[in-house]
């Protein structure tokens, strides 16, 4: 179990502040680069979105999921700009598999350019 503290992180030159190597915390969004995924955690439950890096500079984004008693407090939506966001800064261009996250790119238009999937 992840015990996350709110942490204010707008001194920081970079969204994203390193805890171990592989993990990120941007509020209360986990990064966990060894797992591919974004998570978030309420009350013992978890919302993730999973990820594959592909060959190319090519970041897939496969899946997003939110416990049924999380829905509707737009986690996902800010799962999904975590990872966009992240995908961005690092130069990857965007694979969708996940139809979550195409509908996301297809309302959020700053992020069609990195797309794959116009």
């Amino acid at each position: 179990m992840i015990k996350l503290l709110s942490v204010d992180l707008s001194f920081y030159p970079s969204p994203y502040l390193t805890v171990t190597k592989g993990l990120t915390v941007t509020d209360d969004i986990v990064h966990d680069q060894e797992q591919k995924k974004f998570s978030l955690f309420i009350d013992g439950k978890e919302a993730l979105l999973t990820y594959t890096i592909c060959e190319d500079g090519i970041i897939d984004f496969t899946h997003t999921f939110v416990p049924p008693e999380l829905r509707g407090g737009n986690r996902a939506a800010r799962l999904a700009e975590a990872a966009l966001r992240f995908a961005v800064d690092n130069g990857y261009r965007i694979k969708a598999t996940c139809s979550y996250i195409k509908n996301y790119i297809r309302s959020h238009p700053r992020y069609q350019t990195h797309w794959l999937g116009h």
